[in-house]
């Protein structure tokens, strides 16, 4: 039984959340704040700040929404000798539009108990979920795809088909895949904690390399996944995709490319070339096509393309050493769209483009 304190008892409407969803195998054991004696508004145990070290608990739970007013209650904690890794913002709690958040794993076996002439699959991220018209793509596929999914989570999705079906049906596998793709941790990244978007993989129970991240921020979204995710997650009404985006991409001024185009983390790829090769071997009685979605080239500044080459032949070069011992086709559309009303950002595809490269797959199944 994990036992926590409340740090600030004026955040009426936050402690509720706190109190709402707090898991069963926790128990808040007081409540604590600078500026008061007492817990007027529900009568709580009321610590003392200069005598929170006296009592056994393993969180400290601070109820503020604005990050300054966070920072100087840690502050103040920390010098009261509160161990930092025992302070926790409720993030978690904090997180915006997490209605759009399925659970994958579940969606994966709804997906497979609900349809038994599945024969083909699909992986990768937001530029095949929403890059293809599953509705016009010549496959009847389950889809993998989710927004920031990396190839591991990719595989541990295969996993569980490998588990709910005879993975040797499946026929086609479709894996669109950019050429940063290799370059790229979703549990080392704090924008896909800060989205929530890494939180659709909860079902796996697997946050891969988070816990060995030394990010202070990461580190609170997991605890505070274990002290309120069984409650918080329950009762959404999840939707995997929201509307179409139909909007054009603005032609003005151009973009540099972000840092994960730019660096290499060689243990990441390293890493990720594994996981390829496990994924090759399990889909081996499959056609497998990678296929490297459109971009938006014009946009990107001409200094910056090279990053853009050099990844491009970085990633080219690390699958075709695979082709020694698998079978696939590689194709690389990653500027075979080069209309800017296809696009409403320079690597994601609008209404009129998703039905462009539909069409552009199609032709080579």
């Amino acid at each position: 039984m994990k036992k926590v304190i409340i740090y600030g008892v004026k955040n009426a409407g936050l402690r509720a959340w706190v109190r709402n969803y707090l898991s069963d195998k926790c128990e808040m054991i007081g409540v604590s704040d600078s500026h008061i004696d007492k817990d007027v508004l529900q009568g709580e145990t009321f610590i003392h700040p200069f005598d929170i070290h006296l009592y056994p608990f393993d969180y400290i739970i601070i109820l503020s929404e604005r990050e300054q007013i966070q920072l100087e209650i840690r502050k103040r904690l920390i010098e009261l000798n509160v161990e930092e890794n025992k302070i926790i913002v409720p993030r978690l709690l904090l997180q915006k539009n997490t209605e759009f958040i399925p659970d994958l794993k579940k969606e994966i076996i709804d997906s497979i108990n609900n349809n038994d002439n599945l024969d083909s699959v699909v992986m990768g991220l937001s530029y095949s979920l929403r890059g293809i018209d599953f509705k016009r793509l010549s496959l009847n596929a389950l889809d993998f795809s989710w927004h920031g999914l990396d190839l591991y989570y990719n595989y541990k999705s295969l996993e569980v088909l490998s588990c709910k079906k005879d993975i040797r049906k499946i026929r086609t596998a479709l894996l669109v895949f950019p050429f940063y793709y290799f370059n790229y941790d979703m549990s080392k990244s704090l924008y896909q904690f800060t989205t929530g978007q890494i939180f659709a993989c909860r079902g796996f129970e697997d946050w891969h390399n988070a816990a060995h991240v030394p990010n202070q921020d990461i580190y609170e979204y997991l605890v505070c996944d274990k002290l309120f995710g069984d409650k918080f997650w329950k009762y959404k009404n999840w939707k995997k995709i929201s509307e179409i985006n139909e909007s054009i991409m603005e032609g003005e001024g151009e973009i540099k490319l972000p840092g994960s185009w730019k660096h290499f983390y060689q243990e990441t790829w390293k890493e990720n070339e594994k996981i390829m090769q496990s994924i090759l071997e399990r889909l081996k009685n499959a056609r497998i096509l990678i296929i490297v979605p459109p971009i938006y080239a014009d946009i990107i500044e001409k200094d910056e393309m090279k990053y853009f080459n050099k990844m491009q032949e970085k990633f080219l070069f690390s699958l075709k050493q695979f082709q020694s011992t698998f079978e696939f086709e590689i194709y690389d559309f990653s500027q075979k769209i080069n209309d800017i009303s296809c696009f409403y950002d320079y690597t994601h595809l609008n209404e009129k483009g998703r039905l462009k490269f539909t069409e552009i797959i199609n032709g080579c199944l």
